[in-house]
């Protein structure tokens, strides 16, 4: 090859993996952290002092949806030509994360003013929590464990498309939080990014409106809320949290929350079920018979 056709076509190659890079910034390195943490940044440390809007009967804070804005670059294109289902999966990681920061932080907060006294208490005192001796630490610290993610698609995905996902606390029980999560794209007038709307989802499903939103896929994760290795009732944190009324309130308009609460909480417990069923799938493994390949 002719030298100076050699060095245009380095050239060429150059410009075009270039251009591939600045056309994907989800898929570059440490992408998803650096998401991650400004989504912690923005609802923890920025809007921490931003009061949680109290809970009615017409409206429960708990089960309102928050948005997360994003698009379709160039690096989640699968070889279809519209965005990998592999890539719907790292979009639920930060929008769950954002819906959890946001109306979870002061329960977070109020976890980690706990662990800063605890912690000076050991330093004064030299004394180990009583729950040490059983193995079980309680230092505090708030984590979030996934126990499992279930996604169904509907509509793929275009390059560069604008989409959002809507995220809202689905239902609970006794360990399990269970939340889902809407892939919706609009077709008209644009939702305002990231603020609680009606908990109802009827506008979604009318799809005989040309302006109505579109759903891509929807996604039902589960996770548990942990106090080092302890695990910690939903109820109670969500409690903390100011997000369900306190045992003790028993005043007609607490009363009457608890019930509307209790109401929304049964609605998801179906499709609760049908996600917890997916554990029976652990004992279909076996490795008594001769593999194929």
């Amino acid at each position: 090859m002719h030298p100076v056709l050699h060095l245009i076509c380095a050239a060429v190659l150059a410009l075009w993996d270039g251009l591939l890079f600045i056309l994907s910034p989800k898929s570059w390195p440490f992408s998803w952290h650096c998401r991650l943490l400004f989504t912690y940044a923005r609802h923890y440390c920025i809007c921490r002092d931003k009061p949680i809007v109290p809970s009615t009967v017409d409206h429960i804070t708990l089960f309102q949806p928050s948005t997360y804005k994003t698009t379709t670059s160039a690096g989640e294109i699968d070889m279809f030509g519209h965005k990998s289902n592999a890539t719907y999966f790292t979009d639920l990681d930060i929008a769950r994360a954002s819906h959890l920061f946001s109306i979870l932080r002061e329960g977070m907060r109020s976890f980690e003013i706990e662990s800063n006294n605890m912690l000076a208490h050991e330093m004064t005192e030299k004394v180990r929590d009583v729950e040490r001796g059983r193995g079980i630490s309680s230092s505090g610290l708030l984590r979030f464990g996934m126990g499992g993610v279930s996604c169904n698609f509907k509509k793929e995905i275009k390059p560069g498309q604008r989409y959002e996902v809507w995220t809202r606390v689905c239902s609970w029980d006794e360990k399990w939080v269970y939340i889902i999560s809407h892939f919706v794209s609009r077709r008209g007038r644009a939702a305002e990014g990231g603020r609680p709307r009606s908990d109802s989802v009827t506008p979604l499903l009318d799809e005989k409106d040309p302006t109505a939103p579109v759903i891509h896929a929807v996604a039902l994760s589960k996770f548990v809320f942990k106090e080092g290795r302890r695990t910690l009732r939903p109820r109670e944190f969500f409690q903390r949290c100011r997000l369900i009324p306190e045992d003790g309130m028993v005043s007609p308009e607490d009363i009457a929350l608890k019930n509307a609460i209790e109401m929304k909480r049964h609605k998801g417990v179906k499709m609760a079920q049908n996600m917890a069923a997916l554990e029976e799938g652990f004992s279909f493994f076996e490795t008594n018979q001769s593999r194929y390949y």
